[in-house]
This record gives structure tokens, sequence and C-alpha cells, in this order.
């Protein structure tokens, strides 16, 4: 038994810091007063078809969106019955570079002074069609599968229909309808209910932070779930117990691995294909101190393609759906690549499609117009090509560079090769640490690792540096004169930063040891790197000058759980490619000639058409 608070987790500590207090929650009440009264006056005025169904064609969708096409963003914000154009509860400005906590004294205090670093908070068109269209769904009682791509803030999406949904509940409690289109809907009142945000534990930390940074201070209470369960408090001993905000203003945070243990312990899938979930008898004993202790309005589950399959993840979403009005699924990469046990299955909770099994991958394309068929009037999907009403792309980012570079090995390395290909298949335990061990592995390395210490002292001696190319021996890189670069004067003052992407973290040390030689001065993540020392090296990379600080930042699996594939590098370029970026992005991808490295490229690759004809 926790019997103090320094003995309780950061993340329960920081949550019990974040209260809001009595005088916080008046506050906050006078400001939705005033919100609500501007709603009132702003949807008598507007003269909208309500209560219909959207007009597509869903059979034809390809991002679930194209009838609010030609909508604009004054249009937008009238349908939502919003005419402050602000989003319910969402900070007023916010801080670009995001290394500025807004829920901390000295963050309040710094978005409130007029300075040029600080900005509007504002949703882009796509945020505010997303936000649009979940709200139609859910409405309807569908659950509703989020899919845009990396860096298109699904997060400010999915907490924007939060807060609307809340906005909306007080509206309806006052005048007996819901603003906006939504004002002949025959429903009845949406009930005052916690929402519940579940994701993998690391992503955790990084939640809070996107509330802190999207919401007002102590505008809603986070109530974080985390540990088995039988090492958690009831409800009402809990945090729980301690908020004094009302009900719909707390947010349930849980990882995913609670949720499944929890799952695990008082539920059993009734039938092992489906994955129905069935209590047991230790649900009574269990449920006051599981996050089925409560019912929901809201889960929103990230990274919900982990319960594509009938796992014990899989079984908890479900059980967990049937506690609450609505579900949002978010994930970019809903599709797997090839069959999967009995059948092929794309199952998420709340959404369905069951193919039977074949054992030839071409079918694979033949299966997905079926899954397309049973997910049509849940998908939302933008990728950072979407166009917006007036045709710009919805990302306002500039087109990236994109470079693969082919090297030719030196002739040593090729023998190199040849001699670790013979000493891995003589190898009868494999067992043995040959990255670590063998200087041949770091000779067979050097063509990649010249050019990557030759690309990274280039970039970092000079801003908006020349892209390169390899040059016509297949050995040197040269500058490419007819490559873009961008106008100094809108590229912004911050200067350029480098990211490495090692897909092997055996090969960090060679990386590492590269860096060293040259004097570059770099700081490096992987999958196993603690969350608190994560921070530490992104501050510290974030805030990096060209007089001091280290530019270059090297990352091995931070938060990439895909194969090899166009997914996967999906998921990575979106790290850094993703609004408000100002600055023209430039990838080089390094690739050993006549070696493995061209076969994977193009195999992987290849894999995205399988995604593809899924999402359209």
């Amino acid at each position: 038994m926790l019997t103090s608070t320094s003995a309780l987790p950061k993340m329960v500590r920081d949550a019990l810091m974040n209260l809001a207090s009595p005088d916080d929650i008046r506050e906050m009440q006078m400001h939705l007063d005033a919100a609500l009264e501007n709603v009132t006056e702003d949807t008598t005025q507007v003269d909208l078809e309500v209560g219909a169904e959207p007009d597509i064609d869903w059979s034809t969708w390809s991002e679930g969106v194209e009838d609010l096409k030609g909508k604009g963003e004054d249009e937008l914000w009238s349908m939502l019955g919003l005419s402050s154009k602000r989003l319910p509860f969402f900070q007023e400005f916010t801080d670009p570079s995001g290394n500025i906590d807004p829920w901390t004294t000295e963050g309040t205090q710094w978005l409130k002074e007029e300075t040029k670093l600080r900005e509007p908070l504002r949703p882009r068109w796509h945020q505010l069609v997303g936000i649009l269209r979940m709200l139609e769904h859910l409405f309807a009682g569908r659950a509703v599968l989020l899919m845009d791509g990396v860096g298109l803030g699904k997060t400010l999406q999915s907490l924007g229909v939060i807060t609307c949904l809340v906005m909306y509940q007080e509206y309806h409690q006052r005048h007996k309808e819901y603003p906006g289109c939504f004002s002949d809907h025959p429903s009845g009142s949406i009930p005052a209910l916690a929402n519940i945000i579940v994701c993998p534990p690391n992503l955790q930390p990084q939640w809070t932070r996107e509330i802190h940074h999207y919401l007002e201070p102590r505008s809603f209470d986070i109530i974080p779930v985390a540990g088995a369960i039988h090492t958690r408090e009831p409800w009402d001993k809990g945090i729980w117990g301690k908020s004094v905000q009302p009900i719909s203003r707390r947010i349930v945070l849980a990882g995913t691995q609670a949720v499944a243990d929890d799952g695990k312990a008082m539920y059993e899938a009734a039938d092992g294909r489906t994955g129905e979930p069935k209590a047991m008898v230790t649900f009574d004993r269990l449920a006051p101190q599981s996050v089925y202790g409560r019912n929901y309005l809201l889960v929103i589950f990230d990274e919900a393609h982990a319960a594509r399959k009938i796992n014990k993840l899989h079984v908890a979403m479900r059980a967990l759906r049937d506690k609450s009005s609505g579900m949002l699924a978010l994930t970019a990469t809903p599709a797997t690549t090839k069959p999967e046990g009995e059948s092929a299955e794309i199952t998420l909770p709340g959404i369905s499609a069951k193919i039977p099994h074949s054992a030839y991958t071409d079918c694979m394309l033949r299966w997905m117009a079926d899954f397309r068929k049973a997910y049509q009037r849940h998908v939302i999907r933008r990728t950072i090509d979407s166009l917006d009403s007036d045709g710009n792309r919805i990302s306002g980012l500039k087109p990236y560079v994109d470079r693969s570079l082919a090297l030719k090995m030196y002739p040593w390395e090729y023998e190199s090769l040849k001699r670790q290909a013979h000493a891995i298949s003589s190898e009868a335990s494999g067992s043995a640490n040959i990255h670590n061990a063998s200087k041949d592995w770091l000779e067979m390395r050097s063509c990649k690792l010249d050019a990557l210490a030759k690309i990274v002292t280039h970039h970092l001696a000079t801003d908006n540096a020349c892209v390169l190319k390899v040059g016509e021996d297949g050995y040197t890189l040269v500058p490419d004169e007819t490559a873009p670069r961008d106008d100094p004067e809108t590229r912004g003052s911050q200067p350029d930063r480098i990211v490495v992407y090692s897909a092997f973290p055996s090969s960090n040390f060679a990386i590492q040891d590269v860096f060293r030689l040259f004097n570059i001065d770099f700081v490096a993540i992987s999958g196993k790197t603690a969350l608190a020392k994560r921070a530490q090296e992104l501050d510290k990379w974030r805030s990096s000058t060209p007089e001091s600080g280290p530019r270059v930042l090297l990352l091995s699996n931070v938060g990439m759980d895909l194969l090899w594939s166009a997914q996967d590098d999906e998921q990575l370029r979106g790290r850094i490619y993703r609004y408000p970026q100002r600055k023209s992005i430039v990838i080089y991808r390094l690739l050993a000639d006549n070696t493995p490295d061209m076969f994977l490229s193009t195999i992987s690759f290849a894999k995205s058409q399988i995604h593809q004809a899924f999402i359209g």
C-alpha cells in the first residue's frame, strides 16, 4: 500500500498536481457560459440542411470526407455551431516548438506575453472537416476509424471531438437541442460521462503533453491508469475520488497493457474466432479498481492496429467498447500485408471484417474490396498530399526531396561480405554476436558510414545546403545543383537539424564512433532509452544552435512497431515532416549497390500495394 505522495509513480504525481481546484472550475465554467451564449446567437442565423445523412457514395470512399470538399472554413465553423471560430476549451495561443508546457505557471505566463514566438492556435481546414465528420458518425451511432497520415493532427481532432461533445451536452441541457447542423438530431441528451483514451504505455506521457499543449490549463482532469490491476486503488479512493471536476470533464488515460491485463482478468472470448467478450465470475470483485468500473462517453483507441488480430487486447477493447457510447480508433496502418493464422483479418472493436483463408497472396488485393465494403461508413483517411477546399495541400508543407543513394561498395567490402555470409552459415548455434565482435562488420558498412559522415558534415556546415547525389564513379557525393532549395525569407530562423534513423540498433556503435571521429555532436535514443532520459535528449536536440548543442539525433526503434515497409517509412517521415514545419525536408536513403539492400528496399515498398488497396 502506498503511503506517501513521493512513493507514487511520476505520472500519478503529475496528475495529482494538475487536478483542477474549485476556483479553476468556476473560472472555466464562466468561459463556457460565455461561449454557449455565442453559440445560441449564431446558430439561429445559420440556414443549413440538418438531420440528414451526408450525401456521399460510401462504396467509392477514398478519404471518407468527399462531400465536404466544397465547404470553406466559415461554413464548417457554422456547421459545428461555433461562431467564435475556436474549439471549446482550446488554448488561444500555442508554442509551435512544443517546448512550453502551458499548464505550468511559467508556460501560462509565456503564452500571455505578446512575443513573436507564440502563434494563434487554429485548427486547419482538414482538422475541422475531420472533427465534423467524426461527430456525424458518432451521432449516428457508428464507430470511427481515423486513418490520417502521420503529422496531420489526429490528436488535435480527437480532443476536438471530446471538447465539442462536452459543449454540446451543456448546450442541450439549456436549449433542449444541439447547435449547428446537429440541431434537428432526434436523439436525447449526451450522457454526462468521462472519456477514456487507450494508448501504448510509452505514449501516455506524450498524450499528457498534447492535452496540455492544446487545452486550457485544468479544463479537464487527467486520470492515468497503469500497472497491474491488484496494485490499483478503487476509483473512489484514487485520483478519480480526489477530482472535483464535473465527470464529463475528466479524461481517463489508460495504457494498453493495463487494459489488456484488466480484460484478461475479467473477460474471456466467448468465441475464439470473433473475439466477442464474455464476463467471468471475477468481474464484480475486480470492477471497482479496473477500467471496467465505469461507463464512458467516448473510447479513443490510439495505435488501434495492435488489436486487429484476436488477441487479449482485442477482447479487452471490445469489452470496453460495450461500456461506452461511442468509439474512435486511431491508426495509419490497419491492413496487414500477409494472411494471418486461419484467415486474413482487419478486425477492430466496433468494426469487423472477416474473409475465408487462402494461401495465395495474389488473392489479397481481391479481398481488400470486401474489407473496404465493411469499413465504408467508418473510415476517415487523408494524407499529406490531400487537398483542401481551395485546392492546396492540407499539410501546408513544402514538397520534400527524397534521395536513394545507391553506393558502390569498396572491393574489400565485397570480400568481407562473402566471409561474413560464410561465417554466419557455419555458425551452428546462431548465438554469436557477429555485429559487435567482428572487425569485418565495420569494413562491410564503411561505404554507408563514409557517406553518412559526408552528408551530416555537409548539412551542418551551412544551413539550406545543396542536396547531395552520387557521383559518376559511384563512390563520391557531389552537390545536385538542380535540386530545389528553400527561400531564406520563408524557412524560419531555426538552424538545420538532422535525424539519422538506424533500422538495426546493433550498428549504432559504428555510427556513433564515426560521429566522434568527425567531431559531430549528437544524442542517441533507442527503444530501451528511459522516457525521462528520452525527453532530456530531445530537449537538447531541439534547443541546439550552430554554436552549441547536438544538432544530430540518432534514432533506432523508437515508436516504430512495424516491419520495414512503406507504412513504416511513412511513420518515420511523419516525425519531422509535419505542420508547422517550414523548411523543405531532405530524405537520404543509403543503399549498398549489388547487395540485399536493393532487393529489400524494392520488396518492402512493394508491400504497400496491399495497404493502398484498402485505403484507396
